[in-house]
């Protein structure tokens, strides 16, 4: 009779403790999507991640353990709330602990860059790309512009009167793609700055 007892009362641990187990998959900037998301083969995206999660059976909390590394994506990733589990069965996506995990909206850029004169080197960037921002290591990087960035400079950190002057933009090989800025700043005890921004396109 004790060892009948014992039998079931093992059993009924066993299947109370797997039905409420944790459920943990990894994603690594390093990873492939045909892993299984374990630690020694997590997936390469957070939407992998996510469709597997949503396509779980298993009850209990479920995390999502992002590896160190940057993740660039190219849509937009989107949490709602039948990704988020419930209030006992939560769903967290969240770093590895100790690691630095950044989610980027901008594209790796590999380039190949040859001199162009004078110290200046050029590379062609992927078609049909738009770019307003650069970073290189980390840092935001000015966009070629006229006249040069000067951050103790104002307004705009440096301005030109002939900016927009006929005579400078003949000088322009291509100008498509271009954007013109304006600043008016009124006097007056309140000082307000008006920005207009145009696109240039050509025919």
């Amino acid at each position: 009779m004790r060892k009948s007892t014992a039998i079931v009362f093992v059993m009924m641990v066993s299947v109370f403790s797997s039905s409420w187990a944790q459920q943990v998959f990894y994603v690594s900037p390093e990873g492939r999507n045909s892993g299984t998301g374990a630690v020694d083969k997590p997936f390469a995206t957070l939407e992998k991640a996510r469709e597997t999660v949503k396509l779980s059976d298993a009850e209990g909390e479920k995390k999502v353990y992002l590896r160190g590394g940057t993740y660039y994506l190219s849509d937009t990733f989107v949490l709602t709330s039948e990704d988020s589990g419930t209030a006992d069965h939560p769903v967290t996506y969240q770093a590895y602990p100790g690691e630095e995990v950044i989610i980027s909206g901008g594209t790796k850029l590999q380039l190949k860059w040859r001199p162009y004169s004078g110290g200046i080197y050029q590379a062609q960037t992927p078609t049909q790309m738009t770019i307003d921002q650069l970073f290189v290591n980390g840092k935001r990087r000015h966009m070629a512009r006229y006249p040069n960035y000067d951050e103790n400079a104002r307004p705009y950190n440096g301005a030109a009167a002939d900016a927009f002057s006929p005579a400078r933009a003949a000088k322009w090989g291509n100008p498509e793609g271009g954007i013109s800025m304006r600043c008016t700043v009124p006097t007056g005890e309140d000082t307000i700055i008006e920005l207009q921004e145009k696109t240039i396109k050509t025919k």
